[in-house]
Order: structure tokens, then sequence, then C-alpha cells
């Protein structure tokens, strides 16, 4: 026992000697630059993590639209990344909807900044742009968007959009026309090229392209709407018609989900009865369709539609002078009386209610007041219309007075130069001879 005590007190010493160096590594481990690293490390994935669940959460209350809120959390996730582009286009966008511009913009272009390969801060910087009517910016910014997502056809719209406001059609029409194969399945396209066609007043094109738009997207009310018009405005009247018929009962049961009013039957709308001639609520469809009648050589179906009309809108000056129109068509002189008589006590300046009165007193006999009728209508006349003149030479041609008829068919032709009808009148009192010789061209 005393021996290994000894022993043990022998060797403390050397035991102490042995543990005091030992000590400063132990206590030093942590100080190293590996381990700072992982601690830096390991601090930066806590503010990552910490930043992208106040990203998540600033993303959530910006959708519900608690803007205030969503300010605060993306706020927190900027503090300890002050230039991480999503985090940046976030706060823009809060910014956006909440109508502070110009601090949105700033948002925008540090985005933009902080990652050049991005898309989206160009396209919501075109927003803002086109907000303070600067179009032609707005295109360039979309059109980086664009360049930088070139899968993404919202950004292409918007590109040809601001090119349509700033009344660049051609530009706007050969940026989206030779993407239409890489979107092939994308209706929105093919409706906005047709709206340029129409803009550049090439209707039959973009009733052709509506049409296509149609079946991608048969669904879309406008759609089809925009493809009546088109048809009407390109003279394809049979189309325009048959696309009526088959948009009425649409028409009728949007009206009835809006008013809260039972929708016309399938029957009762394709035979034109019904609230509104079928058309519900919708009066400019009813009259387009009533003119599509009048193109289509159907007057009498056309008067039905126009009774309609006047009776919904009875101080429609336009739709009381095609009724008059469509009575003398038809025969109907006491509608035509009528019509005439509207016209002069609702707008006493249109010509047509004194011209009207004058095919009226025709009938009757009245020639004298007929006479009278069509020169106070001329006297209202623009200087296109030519039906009072050529009237008024018919009443005097019938009543022997050949140079007085003469003047008034080489007026109407002044006033428009292919009207066959003063042509004819007027080569029959003098030959064609007589129209080289006063230098009107022939057609």
């Amino acid at each position: 026992m005393k021996t290994t005590t000894r022993t043990t007190h022998a060797i403390a010493p050397l035991l102490a000697a042995l543990t005091l160096p030992v000590l400063p590594l132990l206590t030093g481990c942590a100080s190293t630059p590996y381990h700072k690293e992982v601690r830096n490390q390991a601090n930066e994935r806590y503010d990552l993590i910490q930043a992208q669940m106040a990203y998540d959460q600033a993303l959530q209350a910006y959708a519900t639209g608690q803007f205030d809120k969503a300010i605060r959390l993306i706020d927190g996730a900027l503090a300890r990344f002050p230039e991480r582009p999503d985090y940046l286009v976030l706060k823009g966008r809060i910014h956006l909807e909440t109508h502070r511009l110009e601090l949105a913009m700033s948002l925008f272009d540090q985005a933009a900044d902080a990652d050049p390969t991005r898309a989206d801060p160009h396209y919501y910087a075109g927003i803002i742009l086109q907000r303070w009517s600067d179009h032609p910016r707005a295109a360039e910014r979309y059109r980086r968007a664009f360049d930088l997502e070139p899968t993404n056809p919202q950004y292409l719209l918007a590109s040809a959009e601001a090119l349509i406001a700033s009344q660049r059609y051609d530009e706007a029409h050969h940026l989206i026309q030779p993407r239409l194969a890489q979107f092939e399945h994308n209706a929105a396209l093919r409706q906005l090229l047709g709206q340029i066609a129409l803009l550049q007043n090439r209707p039959a094109d973009a009733a052709h392209l509506f049409s296509q738009a149609r079946r991608i997207n048969p669904d879309d009310p406008m759609l089809h709407e925009e493809l009546i018009r088109a048809a009407f405005a390109a003279g394809d009247y049979a189309t325009c018609h048959h696309e009526l018929q088959r948009y009425k009962p649409i028409a009728s049961s949007r009206h009835a989900t809006t008013t809260h009013q039972p929708a016309a039957s399938s029957a009762t709308s394709a035979s034109g009865g019904g609230s509104g001639g079928g058309w519900g609520g919708r009066v400019d469809l009813l009259h387009l369709e009533a003119r599509c009648l009048v193109m289509l050589d159907r007057p009498a179906e056309a008067r039905t539609l126009y009774l309609t009309l006047v009776e919904l809108q009875p101080t429609d000056v336009t739709a009381w002078v095609e009724l008059g129109h469509v009575c003398v068509e038809v025969g109907d002189d006491r509608r035509l009386a009528l019509a005439a008589a509207r016209i002069l006590a609702l707008d006493p300046q249109r010509f047509e209610g004194p011209l009207l009165k004058a095919i009226l007193e025709r009938r009757q006999g009245r020639t004298s007041q007929a006479i009278q009728s069509l020169q106070h209508s001329i006297q209202l006349a623009p200087p296109d219309a030519c039906w009072p003149h050529v009237l008024l030479g018919q009443i005097l041609e019938e009543q022997g007075r050949a140079d007085e008829a003469r003047q008034c068919y080489v007026r109407a032709l002044g006033a428009e130069p292919g009207n066959r009808q003063a042509r004819e009148r007027l080569e029959r009192l003098e030959g064609t001879a007589f129209a080289a010789e006063s230098g009107i061209h022939q057609p």
C-alpha cells in the first residue's frame, strides 16, 4: 500500500504537466477558421429559413389583400437578404397594388439588376410604364421579359398590346405572326391578331383569325361577338347571321343570369321571339341582326326586328331611319309615315326625315309636297348623300323637266360617283356623250 501511494505521488506532477498543454487545445477548438465557417453557415441557413418563411407568409398575405401585413413580412425577409430578387419583386408588386408606383418601379429595377436573367421584373415594370402612358418603353420592357422567358405567351401578348397602344400595328403583327406555330393552342394571340387586322381595316382577315381563336376557345362569349362583328364588317352577312343565331341563346342566358330573369327557350330565341327579339337586354345585337337581314335581302324579317328595336328604344333616331327604309322596301306605308314623323320630331336636322316623308308623299300622288320635302332634305343632307338628288331627279323627269332632272343626277354623281341609278338615268337623258363631256368619271 505504501509503494502504491508513493508511485501515485510520483506521477501526479507528470500528469499535471501533460495536461497543461492539452487544455488550450481543447478550449481553442471553437475558434478555428473551420469552426467559424461552420457556425456562419449554420447562421446563414437559419437566416435563410426565417427569411423564406417570412417571404411565404408575405406572399400569402399579398394574395389575400392584406398588404400592410405583407409589407411588414417582406421587409423582415429583406432585412436578412436585401438583394434577393424574388423578395424585391414581391415588395414591388405590393407597392404596385397599393398604387405606389415610383417605389414599385425602383424595386423592379433593383431586382432586374440583381438577376439579369429574371424576366418578371421587366414585365411588372412594363405594367407601371403603361399606367404612366409610356407605351413605347412599356413595349420594350415586355419584350425584354419575353426574350428572357420565350415560352411565356403572356409577355408576348403584353408587348404586342403596348405596341398597339402606340399605334405601331405592323410591328405588333410581325411580333406575333411568326410565333403562332410555337403557341398553337393559344387563342389570345389569334384574337389579338384579329383585333390588329380590324385596326388595319382588314375585317375579312380579322374574321378568319377570330374563327381560329374560337376553335381553340369556343366558350369565350366576347370572342364570339368579335367574330360576329368582323364578319359583318367584312360583308360576309351569311356567316354573320349564322353566328348570331348560334350566339342568341347564349346571350339570352347570360342576360337572364345577370338580371335574374328566365331565359328564352332555344326555339323562341332562334325564331326571334321572346324579350328583345330573343336577345334579352342586348339591343346592340338585335340591331345588328336586323341590319344583317336587310343586307341578305330579307326586309320583311328585318322589319319585325326593327319594330321590336324602336319599341325598346323609342328615341333611337338611327333605328327609326332604318325602319323607314325597310318599310319602303316592303311597301308598308303606314309604318313609313310613323317612321318619318318620329325622325322629324326627334331630330329635325336629319335629312332622312323629309326624305322618307317625300317618298310617302310621292306614293300618295302629292307630287308638289314631295318636291318640297326633297328640297328640304337636300338642304340638310351631307355632301355625300346622293338619294335626295336622285329621287328629285326622277320626279322632275316624270314631269318633263329634263334639264332640272339632269342637274339633279349630276349632283347625285358628284356626291356618289358610283351610283348606278343616277348614271343610268343621266345617260338615258343625254346619252353617254353627255356624261363624258361633263367630266364625270366612268367607274
